[in-house]
């Protein structure tokens, strides 16, 4: 009896059905394996057959990986009984096979007895929205899955709803991958509720899914929010590491730009700024903060001493941003903001005012305001 091989990589040999079935047999007898590569072999549900009955007695393998892989939901099912009575392996990785949602349940209902697995991989199978919700409702009770991959499974709002549900009660789930599904308006709404009661997930992703602006920006704060420990990836991430550098007083320059924080992110990214005394230069150009946004940054820069460069290109700002920005200008000297017509326009007459170089001033429609009218007088003296 071999005891010396402990791991066992033959990725991309297209062994098939029968050498999968080959392998399986050692795995009843052998105690020494304990990782397991057969990504990419070109077999069925044969092959997953027979190596879920080697799992089934098996007592040391932790790991294996059938990605890319042709496992349908005949060896969905075959697997999901072998995680039934297998106290040892920790990881399965499913990614890209040929598993739906019968295939799904099958598992989920393998996970329900199983007490030892903490990952599970299913990218890149037929999962939807049924499938989520079945694994949702098993996970609601789950204790030992930290893991869970759903990227590009196709699911919808409905999957989401129930995920997020999951996730309010679930004590053991770390992180999960719902990138590049279906999820819209509805299904990110329940995921940022979920966000603030859920204290264990340290990681989330949830880019290219199908909501909309407001609501991306709202899971955005959600998970900036949440606390310094959640991570995401994508335009997600830069907001949430954005807010972990200023709770920790360490930046002196962010750079922020083309974030798609919208008028959300930039009212929490002020409550961060509002402790923060490094910050010197903030570029949040094209993220669409619109009026709301401005005005929030605004009320900031009249308060913090720090912050003294902000560029603020093709964001949509109107009038109203325009005044609340024109009136920091007025009474901060040392502040230069940028890419704002307006306030460029005001800033320029009045830094030439004040040092005595101006000749003519034209600031028609400028939105100067009062304040700004007031620090104009007060340098034509």
């Amino acid at each position: 009896d071999n005891t010396s091989v402990t791991s066992i990589d033959l990725q991309d040999n297209k062994i098939g059905d029968t050498g999968a079935a080959a392998l399986a047999t050692g795995l009843l007898e052998n105690t020494s394996i304990i990782t397991i590569n057969l990504g990419h072999n070109r077999f069925g549900d044969i092959g997953a057959e027979a190596l879920a009955n080697g799992l089934e007695v098996n007592t040391s393998v932790a790991a294996i990986d059938l990605r890319g892989n042709f496992i349908g939901d005949a060896g969905a099912q075959a697997l999901a009984d072998g995680l039934e009575v297998n106290t040892c392996l920790l990881t399965i990785d499913l990614q890209n096979n040929q598993i739906d949602q019968i295939g799904v349940t099958y598992l989920a209902d393998g996970i329900k007895m199983n007490t030892s697995l903490t990952a599970l991989d299913l990218t890149d199978n037929d999962v939807r929205d049924y499938g989520a919700t079945v694994l949702a409702e098993v996970l609601k009770e789950n204790t030992c899955l930290t893991s869970l991959g759903l990227q590009r499974t196709t699911i919808g709002d409905v999957g989401a709803i129930a995920l997020a549900e999951m996730l309010k009660v679930n004590t053991s789930l770390t992180a999960i991958d719902l990138s590049w599904n279906h999820i819209g308006d509805d299904g990110a709404v329940a995921l940022t509720k979920m966000l603030s009661v859920n204290r264990c997930l340290t990681n989330i992703e949830l880019d290219n899914n199908l909501f909309g602006d407001a609501e991306a920006d709202l899971l955005v704060c959600a998970i900036a929010a949440a606390r310094s420990s959640l991570q995401s990836g994508g335009r997600l991430a830069r907001l949430s590491h954005a807010m972990l550098n200023l709770r920790g007083d360490r930046a002196t320059v962010l750079n922020l730009r083309n974030s798609r924080i919208g008028e959300a992110g930039a009212k929490l990214l002020v409550e961060g700024l509002k402790v923060n005394t490094t910050l010197t230069t903030l570029d949040l150009s094209s993220n669409n903060l619109k009026d709301s946004g401005a005005m929030a940054l605004a009320e900031l820069l009249q308060s913090t001493t720090s912050l003294t460069t902000v560029h603020l290109d093709d964001n949509q700002i109107g009038d109203k941003g325009t005044a609340a920005l024109n009136a920091v200008i007025a009474s901060r000297s040392d502040l230069q903001i940028y890419g704002v017509k307006g306030v460029k326009r005001f800033s320029s007459a009045l830094a030439a005012v004040r040092c005595n170089e101006a000749t003519s001033i034209d600031l028609q429609d400028s939105q100067v305001g009062n304040a700004g009218a007031i620090a104009l007088g007060e340098g034509l003296k």
